[in-house]
């Protein structure tokens, strides 16, 4: 399935070219392919071949340290804006964070790909009568296209945020989430068998969830979801976020929101009361769990987030 969804991505995004030598090399941080070598890789090669040196590219990724990781992307989008002709850009600046609570929340596991990267282009001032204002989809897809043009950004970044702006009134946004960089079920986030466990039971319960509020067509049976599962680093507490898409339509949706502490209860409960996992959590040095539904659909509450969050110590 992986292996599709590359070869789907990348024959739009590269044209097909001969394999080469980087890409028959033993990857290193020198010998890294970028997206199109590694297309024309898994062409002539065996699934076998191809899938040993996938674990060859996480490895390299996996001993690159954050701020090298940052270095590589300022240098792929500083690369992209000094050599594009479309637009005069006059400087460019990116902000990172990683996120390792980051579920997929259609395969049920931690992402791999979990880096959020913000960046915004600076364009001449007289970019927009110039250009008649810039589409930003275009800007964003080039900015993009940059950035996962090597292992590092396709099989890494989650969430790409790009801002164009020439002066103060006059500013383009494009923001894309998950779908439109690379996952693969060759990489993987190591995990301790106490935390599967753990994180096995909460999905468990959130199948139960589904199949009792939102199991007819509307939902697909998916309208509830973990989006990210885990600690945050130095950090005492086990944080769930279980998104509702939407309400059940034909109940009560006030009652409905209300009942989502008791529901949440559910969720500390299944956690807590098998005493390996509680030793386990104890051992990790956790303390408390904190749950929160994010109910968009929520209109009684205010802000442009909208969640109900419930915390119980251990």
């Amino acid at each position: 399935m992986g292996r599709s969804i590359l070869f789907l991505i990348l024959l739009f995004v590269f044209p097909l070219s001969a394999c080469s030598h980087k890409s028959s090399a033993p990857v290193s941080a020198d010998t890294m392919p970028d997206m199109e070598e590694l297309l024309a890789y898994s062409q002539s090669h065996s699934q076998e071949e191809y899938e040993k040196k996938l674990k060859e590219i996480q490895a390299v990724i996996d001993n690159t340290s954050y701020e090298e990781l940052c270095q590589i992307f300022n240098d792929s989008l500083a690369s992209w804006a000094d050599t594009q002709t479309d637009y005069e850009i006059t400087d460019t600046s990116m902000k990172f964070s990683e996120d390792p609570l980051l579920m997929d929340e259609q395969r049920k596991e931690k992402l791999y790909n979990n880096w959020t990267v913000s960046v915004n282009i600076q364009l001449a001032g007289d970019e927009k009568s110039k250009y008649d204002l810039p589409d930003a989809a275009a800007i964003y897809r080039q900015a993009a296209d940059a950035l996962r043009s090597t292992p590092y950004g396709a099989y890494k970044l989650h969430t790409l945020k790009i801002t164009a702006s020439s002066d103060p009134d006059w500013i383009l946004t494009s923001e894309q989430e998950g779908s439109f960089f690379l996952t693969d079920s060759a990489f993987s986030l190591p995990q301790e068998p106490e935390e599967l466990a753990i994180q096995k039971a909460v999905l468990e319960q959130v199948e139960a969830f589904n199949q009792e509020f939102f199991s007819d067509e509307r939902y697909r049976g998916q309208n509830v979801t973990l989006k990210r599962f885990g600690s945050p680093r130095d950090s005492s507490v086990l944080y769930l976020e279980l998104p509702i898409y939407a309400p059940p339509f034909d109940q009560d949706m006030a009652a409905f929101a209300d009942s989502l502490e008791a529901r949440g209860q559910e969720f500390f409960h299944v956690i807590t009361e098998n005493n390996e996992n509680l030793e386990y959590l104890k051992k990790c040095g956790i303390t408390s769990v904190t749950i929160r539904f994010a109910t968009s659909w929520d209109n009684r509450l205010e802000g442009p987030e909208r969640y109900r969050e419930f915390s119980w110590e251990l």
